[in-house]
């Protein structure tokens, strides 16, 4: 009985690795069949919790919920002059990320995206 090869170790160290071993981001499915044009829906997903809203037929804009300014959840308002409010210290964020209000500095988190069927998009969890 022999022991492990280096090819057995590489392959099992590459599947451990997962696509961050072929320079790829971690990617999540989403269905979006039931998203109608200017609407918006928060996601748990993959550890995260995202925001996507319907811009267009074929346009998403995929928001990280986090706030940026201490990692706090942001949460979606409706009816008023802001689309998203931290309340762990105040921040208010349009609807496509940019602040409104701090302590926040920086907009929401954007995620890349791509439509991979018709009532699918693949998000991509950037890294930070």
């Amino acid at each position: 009985m022999t022991g492990p090869t280096r090819r057995s170790i590489l392959i099992a160290s590459l599947a451990a690795m997962g696509s961050k071993a072929f320079g790829q981001e971690p990617s999540i499915d989403i269905d979006i069949s039931e998203l109608a044009i200017g609407e918006t829906f928060m996601r748990d997903r993959g550890g995260k919790r995202l925001s996507v809203r319907r811009l267009a037929e074929d346009d998403f804009l995929v928001l990280d919920t986090r706030c940026t300014h201490l990692g706090c959840p942001v949460t979606a308002i409706a009816s008023t002059g802001f689309a998203f409010r931290c309340f762990c210290h105040g921040s208010q964020f349009a609807a496509d990320g940019t602040v409104l209000r701090g302590p926040a500095k920086r907009p929401l988190l954007r995620h890349a995206w791509k439509k991979v069927s018709r009532n699918t998009i693949r998000v991509f969890l950037s890294a930070e």
